[in-house]
């Protein structure tokens, strides 16, 4: 596990040894190896490999599972340009990120630039300011804070628009995460809800 911290140190523990920190991967400054204004972390669970974003020198930073620096990447023209990049997840093999521009940048894991979808508005596919995204490995689904539109924007893992939720509920979602257990919870309050109707039913019958 690596965790952020407002000291510009991305620490890798072992949680179950009370999160005692392994290494230290960097700290604040202006170097190639240092952060400034570190706002997401993401891991490849195949290599073990950390992706920092590094917010106010608008790209991403690649650091080894030992916390030496690899690479950076963040065009600062184009299509791939990052602006204040704030929310990472590595999908499939690319590595999503949110930034402070209306559309969502993909990339290659080792920094090669793909694509980038979505547009500025509130419609299918377009997003106000997205802050923050997952990934639901059953099904493949994204889900995306589309934080300045007050929902969250649920694609499929070939990145087309499938739904939204939240608009008349939410005010500026910052992040999201799944839980298996609110979905077993929401699993279980159904069939109660049925078995007392079934119930409450045969009783009016009777």
């Amino acid at each position: 596990m690596a965790t952020a911290n407002p000291l510009e140190r991305i620490f890798s523990v072992d949680y179950k040894s009370k999160i005692q920190p392994r290494i230290s991967v960097c700290k604040w400054g202006e170097g190639l190896e240092n952060l400034c204004g570190s706002k997401a972390v993401t891991i490849d669970n195949t290599t073990g490999d950390i992706y920092v974003a590094d917010s106010w020198k608008n790209c991403v930073k690649a650091f080894d599972n030992n916390g030496q620096i690899m690479f950076k990447f963040g065009s600062e023209e184009g299509e791939g340009k990052m602006k204040r990049p704030n929310g990472l997840a590595i999908i499939l093999n690319r590595i999503l990120i949110t930034h402070r521009s209306n559309y969502i940048l993909i990339y290659q894991l080792d920094g090669e630039f793909v694509s980038r979808i979505g547009d500025p508005e509130k419609g299918e596919l377009e997003f106000e300011d997205p802050s923050s995204l997952t990934f639901d490995e059953s099904n493949g689904e994204i889900f995306i804070c589309d934080s300045g539109n007050n929902r969250i924007q649920i694609l499929s893992k070939e990145l087309t628009y499938k739904t939204h939720f939240g608009q008349d509920k939410l005010k500026y979602p910052l992040d999201i995460k799944l839980s298996k257990n609110s979905f077993i919870f929401l699993i279980i309050l159904i069939i109660l809800v049925f078995i007392c109707t079934i119930t409450i039913i045969f009783y009016i019958r009777v």
